[in-house]
């Protein structure tokens, strides 16, 4: 039930329903825009539910708090990119790990392993 779920996860639903109840069509961009909010969920330590809820719905409106980016500019930025407003601001999947913005290291690895999994014959 709705009372069940309410507080639980991200705040993804709430971030795609920007993009889909403006009519706007569904595709991987709506779903960069809740990796985004996931991402600052990890990112950010909460110390209270009133604060999650306060941070994800400012996110909305102004990005990662100060704070948040004075002491991690670099995922401040990753986040903000992400949850741009616009669809059409927002990274693909693969403009995202083209970024300067991520570590070197972490694209090969991630690269190698979606490979590897897409490889076995096993893989869903």
């Amino acid at each position: 039930s709705r009372k069940n779920t309410s507080k639980r996860g991200s705040s993804a639903a709430a971030a795609a329903a920007t993009t889909t109840v403006t009519g706007a069509r569904y595709d991987e961009k709506v779903d960069m825009y809740a990796l985004g909010v996931i991402f600052y969920e990890m990112a950010f330590v909460f110390t209270t539910r009133h604060e999650r809820a306060d941070e994800l719905s400012a996110l909305r409106r102004r990005g990662p708090s100060a704070d948040f980016a004075a002491v991690f500019p670099r995922q401040a930025r990753v986040i903000k990119w992400l949850t741009q407003e616009s669809p059409d601001a927002r990274p693909s999947a693969s403009e995202l790990l083209a970024s300067p913005l991520l570590p070197p290291k972490l694209q090969l690895d991630t690269l190698k392993q979606a490979v590897t999994t897409l490889a076995e014959p096993s893989s869903p």
